[in-house]
């Protein structure tokens, strides 16, 4: 039997053996008119700009199928809201030689349809901690203005049989909507422990399913 774990609004931490994988990249998801349309957050008013989704899945490594490592893919949109709003085109992801930054994509859309990708070259590494071997690649979405929406997907590959990393589903920025996926291999024992210091409430999702092999 192969088992998921999908949650959403909190935190969690989760103690694990290690991971599966798989999935190739696909493209972003449509932009949806209701997110083309929005200009405030009504639980906000003044954001410069808001979270329209935050979605990640993790996957555990699975020795049987050998995998090489565990992954943690992650997907965030946001909408640029004012001119305070635009600094959110500057992106900073921590990661290291144990947390490794793969597959980072990005991409501006403007309010009039026009697809900026983030090009290639245009993202700087620079070590955060030598003692750690932490790095931050920072980039700069191009493009960026009121009305745009900032799309960006990253993946992180790790090999360690535990993840401990905090998973924050709302800071800063007001979110709409943010959650979690698990994917864990059948021999593995998961507990997951979540926290909602706002009070929103917390939904988790457990579901089995027949092996995909």
């Amino acid at each position: 039997m192969r088992r998921f774990v999908s949650s959403a609004m909190g935190f969690f931490l989760l103690g694990g053996l290690c991971a599966r994988t798989s999935a190739a990249a696909v493209d972003f998801p449509p932009i949806t008119d209701a997110e083309r349309a929005l200009t405030r957050v009504a639980s906000d008013p003044n954001a410069g700009a808001v979270v329209l989704y935050r979605r990640a899945t993790l996957y555990l490594l699975d020795l049987a199928r050998g995998d090489a490592s565990s992954r943690l893919q992650v997907r965030e949109r946001i909408k640029i809201l004012s001119e305070a709003g635009k600094s959110e085109g500057d992106r900073e992801l921590v990661h290291s030689s144990n947390v490794r930054l793969r597959e980072l994509r990005a991409r501006t859309v403007l309010s009039d349809g026009r697809v900026v990708a983030l090009p290639s070259d245009a993202r700087f590494e620079r070590r955060l901690s030598k003692r750690a071997n932490a790095f931050v690649t920072a980039f700069a979405l191009p493009a960026v203005e009121v009305g745009a929406i900032v799309d960006v997907e990253y993946e992180l590959r790790f090999d360690s049989f535990f993840f401990l990393e905090p998973w924050s589903f709302s800071d800063r920025l007001p979110v709409l909507s943010a959650e979690i996926e698990f994917h864990v291999p059948a021999e593995l024992s998961v507990q997951v422990w979540s926290r909602d210091p706002f009070g929103v409430g917390i939904q988790t999702e457990k579901n089995w399913a027949e092996p995909l092999w």
